[in-house]
């Protein structure tokens, strides 16, 4: 398997899951307290999943200071890659002279670390601040020594809020996008809505990793009180027990989602709740 962390990389940080009116939240998130420590936090668990996938040395280092705040170092075919994470919080931002220190902060950081990639990550109001987002994009990805990227305040918090299931769904995706199972797996869910994935998902993960026992009704209330639906428009998913009042989840028609649940539970040390976030992540 080819090592393309690097893509990796860039890739989960130009997911996006908020909106720019979310992003004000950053103004009650405090570089030093609350940013950099759950940057860290999210990149550990992101090179420790990386490194099931390879035998490669990752290592990752709380720097705040020569112009990176976190550094990831890894080894791939003998050769030594480092790619370095500059937070900047919307208290730095506010400040008039912010761009000019970024700028030396970068030069700075090409020097010491010689990193590959460099990562600005701005964590502020993009609302409020436009005007000088604008600017620094302009300013700060000129010509240097190695590839400078900008992730932007809408992705610097889709990955801020990140869980653990979040980052492992994301990798698992990205190293198995040409997967069988996953590929037949997500056929298999092509023709239900939204709505039916969840559910199914739901049932299909608590009947089967609870001794195949049915799942009551009100289950299945529990699971649809957010939802506009409280059934299924296929009725070979699953079928109703008069007696129990309770529906009974065909394995044989959910073949495909059953077998991959069964290959996750068996390859990944994941909780049963894990399990189902996880699948409604990657098949929703």
């Amino acid at each position: 398997m080819e090592n393309n962390v690097n893509e990796l990389i860039y890739e989960i940080l130009k997911l996006n899951t908020c909106t720019a009116n979310e992003t004000n939240v950053f103004h009650n998130l405090k570089h030093n307290d609350d940013l950099v420590p759950k940057f860290r936090t999210n990149f550990e668990k992101l090179s420790q999943i990386i490194g099931s996938y390879y035998n490669d040395c990752y290592d990752i280092q709380g720097v705040t200071d020569d112009g990176v705040d976190v550094l990831l170092k890894y080894k791939n075919e003998d050769e030594n890659h480092k790619v370095g994470f500059q937070i900047k919080s919307y208290d730095d931002i506010k400040k008039k002279d912010w761009l000019s220190k970024l700028k030396a902060q970068l030069y700075e950081a090409q020097g010491i670390w010689k990193t590959d990639d460099l990562y600005v990550v701005l964590c502020t109001d993009v609302i409020e601040h436009k005007d000088k987002l604008r600017i620094a994009r302009s300013e700060i990805q000129k010509k240097s020594d190695c590839d400078i990227h900008i992730v932007e305040p809408e992705n610097a918090l889709t990955f801020y809020k990140f869980t653990s299931v979040d980052i492992f769904s994301t990798i698992y995706d990205f190293y198995h996008k040409s997967d069988s199972r996953l590929k037949r797996t997500r056929d298999s869910l092509k023709n239900l809505s939204t709505e039916e994935k969840e559910i199914l998902i739901s049932v299909i993960v608590r009947q089967f990793l609870g001794n195949e026992k049915p799942v009551s009704l009100s289950d299945i209330d529990c699971i649809t009180e957010n939802m506009d639906i409280c059934y299924f428009s296929g009725s070979s998913l699953y079928e109703f027990d008069n007696d129990t009042y309770s529906l009974s989840f065909s394995y044989e028609n959910n073949w495909d989602l059953t077998c991959f649940i069964a290959e996750i539970k068996a390859s990944f040390d994941l909780r049963d709740s894990q399990i189902e976030t996880f699948l409604k992540k990657l098949l929703l």
